[in-house]
């Protein structure tokens, strides 16, 4: 999951900026949102950011433990 703002104030661990917004208006974002990149770099899911522990819960029952 990579978490993407357009503000500098939220860059750092665990997130990248979008300067100049273009990701942002490439993808109509307008609201703090996901993008779930899969490990061939095709976009696996975008969602409200609000709504990330849903896709993390849903992961989850997606994994068996060993």
């Amino acid at each position: 999951v990579h978490r993407v703002s357009t503000k500098e104030t939220e860059s750092g661990s665990g997130w990248y900026l979008d300067w100049e917004g273009k990701l942002h208006a490439r993808y109509g974002f307008v609201e703090p949102r996901y993008v779930l990149v899969r490990p061939d770099g095709y976009v696996a899911n975008i969602g409200l950011l609000s709504a990330m522990d849903k896709l993390q819960a849903r992961l989850e029952s997606c994994v068996s433990p060993n």
